[in-house]
């Protein structure tokens, strides 16, 4: 008999998936960084710093931005799913456990993603119980908050593009006042997007520390593996689902 967790409530295997959406979630963020170099490349050349070939160069960096935007359409989906599969069954695992959290069920690492305004908090609210109530370890807590802060930004800074980016362009404005206006536009959508990038490291070292070491801790408290969380000195097994 497992002390550790309560008979009834079903358990599930979260390494597997954990492990396959931190691999997603550093790909998608490096592909972000990539973006952004491209962006500060593109706004470099387009003032004539780089390649004096103008044309040239602004065909090879868009097919380069198309491919890293192609590779990101196929990336950040499969991380998004990946990332939700694992919250959905990481927060299943706590109704197991003695003194379960009482509100935000499993239900909501699903659909707290998809309602407006609310998305903004609700996954994040529950990455950080699920952290607190499986390690009880403030680092791992303080990663998970950290992960979905980093996040948001993320998410938000490319939508504050239009703010910062000047859209109106004198019509008696020279070819020259062209070529800067057009060179300024880039430059600060390559500062945005450099933000939006850290941002995105951030989230992904952060997501990266905490899920493996959540995974960890909930299969070994299903299992009753002395040591583990809740668990200071007990022995005994439980079953733990697919």
């Amino acid at each position: 008999m497992n002390e550790f967790v309560v008979p009834g409530p079903r358990t599930y295997r979260v390494r597997a998936f954990g492990l396959a959406a931190v691999v997603l979630v550093g790909l998608a963020a490096l592909l972000y960084v990539l973006s952004a170099v491209l962006d500060w490349v593109y706004a470099i050349s387009i003032a004539g710093v780089v390649i004096p070939d103008k044309m040239a160069t602004s065909v090879r960096l868009g097919q380069a931005e198309l491919g890293v935007m192609v590779a990101s359409l196929l990336v950040q989906p499969a991380a998004l799913v990946l990332t939700i599969i694992w919250l959905w069954r990481a927060r299943k695992n706590l109704d197991a456990f003695p003194d379960p959290p009482s509100t935000m069920g499993a239900g909501w690492a699903v659909g707290g993603w998809f309602v407006p305004i609310a998305n903004v908090a609700i996954p994040g609210r529950i990455m950080r119980t699920v952290a607190r109530e499986s390690t009880g370890d403030r680092r791992v807590t303080a990663a998970a908050i950290t992960w979905w802060a980093a996040l948001v930004l993320m998410v938000l800074v490319p939508r504050l593009t239009g703010v910062f980016v000047p859209t109106s362009v004198s019509p008696d404005a020279t070819l020259p006042e062209l070529v800067d206006l057009v060179a300024d536009h880039h430059r600060t959508v390559a500062i945005v997007m450099t933000v939006a990038a850290a941002a995105a490291l951030l989230a992904a070292l952060a997501f990266g520390y905490a899920v493996p070491r959540i995974s960890a801790a909930q299969e070994d408290r299903v299992t009753g593996v002395s040591g583990s969380p809740g668990a200071p000195g007990g022995v005994g097994s439980a079953t733990i689902g697919a």
